[in-house]
């Protein structure tokens, strides 16, 4: 069944009802969440997604439980551009090209197509958006290594490092290889952990945030401070959404500036080894490490 207008979409939500299933129970993101799959297929998959966010109180009440339906659906690319981020009857329409549901406060009906796992991945990734709204804070393109109990987000666009560099992080934790969720809080900001990694499972846990690394592969290595009102505008390129409206989100665009206000930035310029650790640690925490250096634009 192809969706191309918004009245045969709501037609079709209008006909999702709770049902029993297969339940995931994750926590994230402040969140605990219950993924309730019609089909085994999509359980197990959905199972091995949330291998590190799983929640162990299988007695918990959810914030949010979602009905994931089987269905041969896709959605027309257009209405989902113009109707991305909508609410209809009270509850927010969730769509991609290959699923589409609903979400209301504490219940959401989704439908799939089911076993798949492009499909799958689609569905976790605008939830996530759902999710990231209510904390009111912004998942940014990025990896998330954690050194000295502090994070450092490495940002770039694919291809950039970002999971090379947390290869060569060693046994450092790695919060996410590719999406993290960044919030506001008395001190400065937190970093939160996603499964919505490349290469790596991601870490369930939140971080402060120490700085801002855009990465640049080079022959050398070292730290380039970045300030005004361009670093505004990197931070805002690397905004995890498919949809590039959603980047210029007023609340989205507030914390771009208070990230570039209050956390210090760089283009940190690596080889393929671990040194850039050297230079990190140099610049943050003042260690006396020649081998590295810092360089101010």
């Amino acid at each position: 069944m192809v969706i191309s207008t918004k009245e045969e979409l709501f037609e079709l939500l209008g006909k999702i009802e709770p049902f029993e299933g297969k339940r995931v129970k994750t926590t994230m993101w402040g969140h605990k969440v219950d993924y309730v799959f019609a089909d085994d297929l999509s359980y197990e998959m959905g199972f091995e997604y949330f291998s590190q966010f799983l929640n162990p109180d299988l007695e918990s009440e959810a914030n949010l439980t979602l009905y994931i339906d089987g269905g041969q659906v896709s959605v027309d690319e257009e209405l989902c551009l113009n109707y991305h981020g909508i609410k209809h009857e009270g509850r927010e329409i969730l769509l991609t090209p290959f699923c589409c549901g609903s979400i209301g406060e504490n219940v959401g009906t989704v439908v799939i197509v089911p076993g798949d796992e492009l499909t799958l991945t689609a569905l976790f990734r605008s939830i996530s958006a759902n999710l990231t709204r209510r904390m009111r804070g912004i998942v940014l393109h990025s990896s998330g290594v954690v050194y000295k109990d502090k994070c450092f987000l490495f940002l770039g666009e694919s291809g950039s490092g970002k999971s090379t560099v947390v290869k060569l992080s060693g046994s450092l934790t790695t919060l996410s290889d590719e999406a993290i969720l960044i919030t506001e809080s008395e001190n400065g900001f937190r970093c939160w952990g996603s499964p919505y990694g490349a290469e790596h499972p991601g870490t369930n846990l939140n971080v402060e945030l120490a700085g801002c690394l855009f990465l640049v592969q080079d022959k050398e290595t070292y730290l380039e401070k970045l300030d005004g009102q361009e670093v505004v505008l990197r931070i805002a390129q690397q905004i995890w959404s498919d949809l590039s409206v959603i980047r210029f989100d007023p609340n989205n665009l507030s914390l771009c500036m208070k990230i570039a206000s209050t956390v210090p930035c760089y283009n940190m310029h690596f080889e393929l080894n671990d040194s850039f650790w050297l230079a990190i640690d140099k610049e943050f925490f003042g260690g006396a490490l020649d081998e590295c250096r810092s360089r101010r634009a």
